[in-house]
């Protein structure tokens, strides 16, 4: 099993500031020294990287310093690796003197083709470093995501050569250098108790000039360097004793989370979305449980053959099964656990006004302890297809809600009509739990696929609103050999229909039909097998389905309705395209000329960085301190 590695310095003079302290980018360095050295022991440092033209990038950092060590003070820092996968790994810093904790810090890394100056899939260094991943959590709370900021005032100097490190852009340090150097001597005089956290955009080089620029509030100070590049490169913020209390009493305390919503056995993106934010709340010391439903929905409305699956729970997660849609006695006994449990945080996941009688009560009653707040990660408003209850149902549940996590500005826009409590924006995470590419031969072996043949697929449950029709008529138009049509997902809408829509358009033969809800185990298959996924919606908020084809770097096309655009950067990783057969067909018809589905999937590796469970939990954090105050 793997340990906690110890690395021990002496504070030189090189490294202190007036107060004969040790600065505080002099700590940041320990720590990232700390890093180097460590990945360098354990057989993937940079310079085993760099064979294969990669490097090691920081995306995130924080640090929480209490004291800073005098000249001359010997120090000890202990380091380990408590996550990894395939777009990050974080690495943990305690800095002590004796068994006197005086800083710790969090680091967020990815690793970065030096070629294409792009980020790679980490799936290749798994191996290396699953055994020294150490089942211990972070010491202090995670980077936070940082937003951007009107300065106030600003500083500005050029890039010199001694700013430069091995990647040839601007050293890590010399943000940290700049940052600081905006700040009073007061400051540093006092030695308060501060924490600075970094997250870190774009590359400075040599030759362009920085721009540090800030904005001061209550207790801290945020900052945002760009350059004349026209470019953001970095977003710090740094808190003083005050502020920072905030900051431990969360991560001290141990909040307790509760999650109402869809999870094992029932199948589906929603149950995954559950599951994911509860490790990720885990992996931060949470504690997390998970209530479920014993009845979703009544068999008379569920269009599909199955709403559960067979496999066998979680391990890593408590489930239980506790609230029936259709039962009111379990909506109030639910209510009462948690109204008695007083978990510090409700969350819950909303995309029906089917669950509103349901989630509403329940969240009612958990309210009426004082200690508790509903939060709901909310996907849609207004219902794709409409019924006469959704607005007073809408009503009943948003009413009891404290605040709002949503996912595209449609969203916010319908929920404003409903209430004002505050409500945060993070955008839809990305599906990492189907796992990563696989060879496309493989792929077409598995799936029972020609591979003489291109495919372009429709992908999800296939629903009147999702303009599978649509799409029909615009492969008709745009037809060609060595080309077909995947349709992959379960009708929850007339089967027949469609049938007589491809065998009237004469279709038979250009279209693969598996009409069949795709196991979890399976997706990669899928994604892998096709050149690019086509969404035709007619209307929608916003579509998991992008986030699976942002996993494995799958183009696509969607249409432009709800916040699909804001998604899909048009003409980047995919093409926003009208909601009409005329509109699908040019986007596909675009899509295969030229070099466009090789530069489109080269891009998505870069894009994908937006669509984090780190980011929406960041957020869900950042709405309870608000509900808190």
């Amino acid at each position: 099993m793997a340990e906690i590695t110890t690395y021990k310095y002496r504070v030189e003079p090189q490294d202190v500031d007036f107060t004969l302290h040790a600065s505080a980018s002099a700590i940041v360095n320990y720590m990232l020294n700390v890093a180097g050295r460590d990945a360098h022991n354990k057989g993937f440092g940079v310079e085993v990287l760099q064979d294969s033209s990669f490097t090691w990038v920081l995306l995130r950092f924080c640090v929480e310093i209490d004291y800073r060590p005098e000249q001359y003070e010997d120090i000890e820092i202990d380091t380990w690796i408590s996550d990894f996968n395939r777009l990050t790994s974080t690495r943990n810093f305690r800095m002590r003197i004796g068994d006197r904790v005086i800083a710790s810090g969090v680091s967020q890394w990815c690793v970065l083709n030096m070629e294409t100056r792009q980020s790679v899939d980490m799936s290749m260094m798994k191996e290396a470093h699953d055994r020294f991943i150490v089942s211990e959590p972070s010491p202090i709370a995670a980077p936070v995501r940082l937003r951007a900021i009107e300065a106030e005032a600003s500083i500005s100097r050029p890039v010199v050569y001694s700013d430069i490190d091995f990647n040839r852009h601007m050293n890590t340090l010399r943000y940290v250098d700049l940052i600081f150097d905006t700040l009073p001597l007061e400051q540093f005089e006092k030695g308060d108790a501060m924490r600075l956290d970094i997250n870190f955009l774009a590359e400075a080089r040599y030759g362009e000039v920085v721009s540090v620029g800030y904005l001061d509030s209550a207790g801290a100070r945020q900052f945002e360097i760009s350059s004349d590049a026209d470019k953001v490169l970095c977003r710090a913020k740094i808190e003083y004793q005050s502020s920072l209390l905030a900051h431990r009493f969360m991560q001290r305390r141990r909040l307790k989370i509760d999650i109402v919503g869809p999870a094992h056995p029932y199948r589906g993106g929603l149950a995954s979305i559950m599951e994911t934010m509860a490790r990720e709340f885990q992996s931060r010391g949470y504690d997390v449980d998970i209530l479920t439903f014993t009845l979703q929905y009544p068999s008379l409305l569920f269009p599909g053959k199955s709403q559960t699956v067979d496999t066998p729970a979680p391990k890593d997660l408590r489930i239980r099964r506790r609230l029936s849609t259709i039962n009111p006695f379990s909506w109030w006994s639910v209510g009462r656990e948690l109204r008695q449990a007083e978990p510090d945080i409700v969350l819950m996941k909303y995309w029906t006004p089917f669950m509103a009688p349901a989630f509403g009560t329940v969240a009612r009653i958990a309210r009426k302890s004082s200690k508790t707040k509903v939060i709901c990660q909310i996907d849609n408003v207004e219902p794709h297809e409409h019924h006469i209850v959704d607005k007073p149902f809408n009503r009943y549940y948003l009413r009891s809600v404290d605040g709002f996590i949503y996912m595209s500005e449609q969203v916010y826009s319908e929920l404003k009509a409903y209430t004002l409590a505050p409500a945060h924006f993070s955008p839809h995470p990305m599906f990492e739990h189907f796992g990563a590419r696989v060879d496309r031969t493989e792929a077409y072996e598995r799936l029972g696929l020609d591979p003489k043949v291109r495919y372009a697929m429709f992908f999800g449950l296939i629903r009147d609103y999702k303009g599978l029709d649509t799409l029909l008529d615009a492969w008709q138009e745009f037809r060609r050999d060595g080309h077909k049509l995947l349709i992959a997902g379960e009708f929850y809408a007339s089967r027949d229909k469609y049938m007589e829509q491809i065998k009237r358009l004469g279709l038979q033969d250009d279209i693969v039909l598996h009409d069949f809800f795709v196991a979890d185990s399976d997706v990669r298959y899928y994604f892998s097998a096709v050149d690019c996924v086509v969404l035709p919606y007619k209307t929608a908020t916003q579509s998991g389905v992008t986030q699976i084809c942002y996993n494995f770097c799958t183009p696509v096309i969607v249409t432009r309705v709800g916040g699909l655009a804001e998604i899909v950067p048009d003409g980047k990783v995919g093409f926003v395209c009208d909601p009409s057969a005329e509109g699908v067909r040019n986007a596909i018809e675009r899509i295969y000329e030229g070099d466009t589905l090789e530069r489109f999937k080269e891009n998505m590796f870069e894009e994908r960085k937006r669509f984090s469970w780190q980011a929406m939990c960041d957020s869900i954090e950042e709405l309870y301190k608000e509900l808190i105050k």
